[in-house]
């Protein structure tokens, strides 16, 4: 594998891709089952790595990496000329390494439960959850949607929401919705977060905002934990669509879920 390709499932994995290189990288994997997998190998990798840091092994992972990454080849096992002794093939190396992590992965595994345990409905719904796009960061314009902005950026979810159910501005209540349905996300009040959301649905013609809401209704009805069929319905739809903007995400949660 390349460094370029390294490096850029690494940005992947860690969260430094941009929301857009960050779509078109997901679909890009949807449809290269080889990068996929990749992706798969490299993010435990990612979690070895974490577990040798914690138990004072980086040296050893950091060589592990270093001949993961090298363009070095070694054909086969040959006698050294000088010393004697024996040049362990590459392949072999990484197979010895890899291995060594492995049974690094089952100690932690057995030591560290919650470390590597199976991720819950919550916690898929929450990988995926994204922070509403602000647009304006509220710095003194003096607009009861900006004191909301900062209200909300303070955390303080219960004054944000007293000054947006007052706005009446045609003109940001798209934006206003998605602000409120968040707070209420915030407060655990699922219910009248969704409602806020499917008002986005029947208030505007954007294509855009009219997905990012289904989205948003599936990821918050998950944190509920309300799997019914509505929320089967509403997920297998964003998964079999092509033109969704969430199409890619949505049949990962799908696998996560094994629906």
């Amino acid at each position: 594998m390349k460094d370029d390709i390294l490096d850029k499932i690494d940005d992947y994995l860690l969260g430094k891709m941009s929301e857009s290189d960050k779509n078109a990288f997901e679909k890009e994997m949807a449809e290269d089952e080889e990068l996929a997998t990749d992706v798969a190998i490299q993010k435990m990798q990612h979690r070895a790595w974490q577990l040798a840091e914690r138990d004072n092994l980086r040296s050893e992972m950091t060589e592990w990496k270093k001949e993961k990454t090298t363009e070095l080849t070694v054909a086969s096992t040959t006698e050294s000329k000088e010393s004697g002794a024996k040049v362990v093939s590459m392949s072999r190396r990484i197979y010895q390494l890899a291995a060594a992590a492995a049974v690094l992965l089952v100690i932690g595994f057995a030591a560290n439960w919650a470390f590597f345990s199976v991720p819950s409905d919550g916690d898929i719904a929450r990988q995926f959850y994204e922070e509403p796009s602000f647009g304006t960061k509220g710095e003194g314009s003096g607009t009861p949607l900006d004191d909301a902005i900062q209200l909300i950026e303070k955390q303080n979810y219960v004054d944000a929401i007293k000054i947006l159910e007052t706005i009446n501005d045609s003109s940001v209540n798209v934006q206003r919705l998605f602000l409120l349905s968040h707070c209420y996300f915030k407060k655990a009040d699922y219910a009248s977060s969704i409602a806020a959301l499917k008002t986005v649905q029947t208030t505007t013609t954007d294509p855009l905002s009219i997905q990012q809401a289904e989205w948003k209704i599936v990821l918050i009805k998950l944190t509920a934990g309300q799997k019914d069929d509505e929320f089967k319905t509403a997920l297998k739809k964003i998964a079999n669509d092509s033109t969704h903007t969430y199409q890619v995400k949505a049949m990962e949660m799908s696998k996560a879920l094994k629906l």
